[in-house]
């Protein structure tokens, strides 16, 4: 199975929309590779970076999915996640 199928079957049976556990996937597979990650597109490397926002109503899931991203990133040693409010100097300790 790949990396997706087997984000699907993890997530599955939550109230967040299936479209947002593929977003997630995709990004946690992406802050995953960082930039180890990279193909050769004539002068430049190519990064996996994502941008990803998950957009919605209040109170359908988005940060369901996210959870279930997030928690398989704070299982890998050298990944690290920040805060979703921090100031600059927490921000710089952790740095």
């Amino acid at each position: 199975m790949n990396f997706l199928t087997e984000f699907a079957e993890y997530s599955k049976g939550t109230e967040a929309p299936e479209n947002y556990h593929v977003w997630t996937a995709i990004g946690t597979m992406s802050a995953v590779l960082g930039g180890r990650v990279w193909l050769k597109y004539g002068r430049f490397k190519v990064l996996a970076n994502t941008y990803i926002v998950l957009l919605g109503p209040p109170g359908n899931g988005k940060t369901t999915s996210m959870g279930f991203g997030q928690k398989i990133l704070r299982a890998i040693p050298g990944i690290n996640l920040s805060a979703q409010a921090q100031t600059k100097e927490a921000l710089v300790k952790d740095i």
